[in-house]
């Protein structure tokens, strides 16, 4: 079922700010955050915007952010995807802005919000969302790992680069427990420059 958020106005920045609340009956499950930029094409009004989502936990005066996301939906709108957990219900935000990738200095655009609250997978398995990529010479990227059930003990993640003379990963490994199942973990990916002139090269991060 979708939730409805409302916009809030006063907070600043450059950015849009919604709240919304997540009944009890979304614990256990997932909460879809996702943009949709229309136009922009042959024709249309010009729409730049390449939007990130990040989502926060309102209690009482305090705002946590829990997760973000940039480029997941299809390499420029974002895709975020959060496990509600137990005692998880309550208020929350999402800030909608421009792309935190250097490249993209817009910060005006038109885009659709939509959120959702889905059911967990029924097989057991991880959910990845990526949150942005790697360039060289020592440039970051990150994405989250989560599990998609809960398990009955301790799980441990291996995650490695299939190249490590083009990127790194950190940490090399991920645990996760009954308790814990739920809160995606980050993996920061890191470019490395090798001194060759060989121009983007493809690498893959792997789980096991």
């Amino acid at each position: 079922y979708d939730l409805l958020a409302n916009a809030l106005v006063g907070i600043g920045g450059n950015s849009d700010w919604y709240q919304f609340t997540v009944p009890a009956e979304a614990e256990g499950k997932q909460l879809v955050l996702s943009t949709l930029t229309p136009a922009g094409g042959p024709g249309e009004f010009v729409n730049e915007l390449d939007p990130m989502l990040r989502l926060y936990r309102k209690e009482d005066a305090s705002v946590t952010l829990l997760t973000s996301d940039d480029k997941s939906a299809d390499g420029r709108n974002a895709e975020l995807i959060y496990v509600v957990p137990p005692s998880g219900a309550g208020t929350y935000r999402v800030e909608v802005l421009a792309s935190d990738d250097p490249a993209a200095d817009w910060t005006a655009g038109e885009y659709i919000l939509t959120i959702d609250v889905v059911p967990l997978p029924d097989e057991p398995g991880i959910s990845v969302n990526k949150t942005s990529v790697t360039t060289t010479e020592g440039g970051e990227g990150n994405f989250t790992v989560v599990l998609n059930t809960a398990p009955d003990g301790t799980v441990t993640i291996d995650v490695s680069s299939s190249d490590e003379s083009e990127g790194t990963v950190s940490p090399q490994s991920l645990v996760f427990t009954e308790v814990d199942w739920f809160i995606p973990q980050e993996v920061v990916v890191t470019g490395i420059d090798d001194d060759v002139d060989d121009g983007d090269v493809h690498y893959a991060i792997e789980t096991e």
